[in-house]
């Protein structure tokens, strides 16, 4: 995985974690509401938190933590779904 890992961030411009934090940025500009649906989560706002979800635990889950709108929508999105 290690391998994958560096191959994947070769693919950006910016080091690993300032990528993410420039996704996470470019992820609250779709956020329509409370969701990317709007009042409700629809299937936007499930495949985002399931790639997002998958990073719990890990390095970088502080900066998803830390980020001002993304982490309140992973959240919201937590609630709603019960996972």
């Amino acid at each position: 995985m290690k391998m994958v890992g560096r191959s994947r961030a070769k693919m950006f411009d910016e080091p690993p974690r300032q990528n993410l934090k420039t996704q996470l940025d470019h992820l609250s500009t779709g956020l329509n509401g409370d969701f990317f649906g709007g009042e409700s989560p629809n299937g936007a706002d499930f495949a985002n938190y399931g790639i997002l979800r998958s990073m719990q635990g890990l390095e970088g889950s502080d900066i998803l933590e830390s980020h001002p709108t993304a982490f309140p929508w992973y959240n919201r999105v937590q609630m709603f779904s019960g996972i």
